[in-house]
């Protein structure tokens, strides 16, 4: 009989210590995961908003050395933005220059429309 009450004491701490971990998950964990990811966005967000700018601004194109120097941020964060940018169809690079594709130019130009909502 005393055998059985300790199995049972032993299943009902599991229970607790699971019920424990699982608060703990929900509760600090996770949220603090999902901030970190939503900053890690939002600054990929502002960087990616940084080089078009810079390039919308350069009507003939520019260098993404040049780029870079102007976003002061290491070269090859930058070619990374502008390879995902161009995965996209938002830029194009010709005579080793990158500019706004058509389609490039019709979203920046639906995003200052929204901005200025």
């Amino acid at each position: 009989l005393l055998r059985h009450i300790n199995t049972v004491y032993l299943i009902i701490a599991g229970i607790l210590i699971g019920a424990g971990v699982f608060v703990a998950l929900t509760r600090f964990i996770v949220p603090e995961i999902d901030r970190r990811e939503k900053e890690r966005l939002e600054k990929e967000s502002y960087e990616i908003n940084k080089l078009l700018d810079i390039i919308d601004e350069s009507k003939t194109g520019l260098t993404v050395l040049k780029a870079a120097q102007r976003m002061h941020r290491p070269l090859k964060e930058v070619m990374e933005i502008a390879e995902f940018l161009e995965g996209e169809g938002i830029v194009e690079e010709a005579d080793n220059k990158i500019t706004l594709t058509s389609y490039g130019r019709k979203i920046r130009q639906e995003s200052k429309n929204f901005e200025a909502r």
